[in-house]
């Protein structure tokens, strides 16, 4: 009789590669993230940030290859990814310009580590539920046009936003228009879940080359460049549908306020 992971492989509806961005520092939760990205830091239930993200990819039957993009504790992070071998497949790879170049660059690596067409990318401090990866999932595997570029982003629609929130301005047909934390609340705006996907080999390959195009002329290496603002970059290149997924089915933590509403609250866990 077969296993039952041969079974769910066989039944797999195929594969896809999940970049996970976790090199910076973590800066506004030192001296937590000392020795650690904050990927690593506990919630309350004792499983780490990390940890909860690759439980919840998990539970989706496909098969995805985690592809951690890692850097600042990276010592850390491999004893980790040791530990939680058995479930899931890692590839993971080192940006060793973490600390002085922007968050472009880990995307840039993480895209050429991925061999499948099917690529999903996340900050590695967002905490996501099952609920995300099945919202998720059937966009990735819905028909598309092999021959158009498409990227979909995971937004929620609220009316509750945060300074530091990433946000996503629609136009008037409810279409992306442009994606940035300085654009303000108000109709038209959606908050962006840190979570986005491509569908196609022809999407991957249009993605590369434009982070390419960017990192040569400079402009991706800024710190203050922010990897949600190739949305702005390739949007005239691209098809991109927005994914709308529930307000509790993701959470972000940004600084220690962040952390102990998890831990305080048990938000999402």
């Amino acid at each position: 009789m077969l296993a039952d992971s041969e079974k769910k492989k066989q039944n797999s509806r195929g594969q896809v590669d999940i970049v996970v961005l976790m090199a910076g520092k973590g800066r506004r939760l030192l001296p937590l993230t000392a020795d650690r990205p904050k990927s690593l830091l506990l919630c309350e239930d004792g499983i780490s940030i990390f940890e909860h993200i690759v439980r919840s990819l998990t539970s989706y039957n496909w098969e995805p290859t985690i592809i951690p993009v890692i850097g600042h504790g990276y010592l850390k992070v491999y004893e980790v990814l040791e530990q939680l071998s058995p479930l899931a497949r890692f590839a993971p790879v080192s940006n060793p310009f973490y600390s002085s170049a922007g968050p472009l660059v880990s995307l840039w690596l993480g895209l050429l580590r991925s061999g499948s067409e099917r690529v999903v990318i996340l900050n590695g401090d967002t905490i996501i539920r099952e609920s995300l990866v099945t919202d998720l999932a059937r966009w990735i595997f819905a028909e598309a046009d092999p021959g158009r570029a498409e990227i979909g982003a995971c937004v929620t629609l609220t009316d509750q936003f945060e300074p530091d929130d990433m946000k996503i301005l629609l136009d008037e047909k409810g279409c992306f228009q442009r994606a940035g934390k300085e654009i303000p609340p108000g109709v038209g705006v959606v908050k962006s879940a840190g979570v986005i996907a491509l569908n196609s080999a022809v999407g991957k390959a249009a993605l590369q080359r434009k982070l390419a195009e960017l990192l040569m002329e400079g402009d991706g290496l800024k710190t203050g460049f922010y990897w949600h603002n190739i949305l702005n970059e390739i949007k005239s290149l691209f098809g991109i549908t927005l994914i709308e997924v529930e307000p509790d089915s993701w959470y972000e933590v940004d600084t220690n306020s962040d952390l102990n509403s998890i831990n305080g609250a048990q938000k999402i866990l």
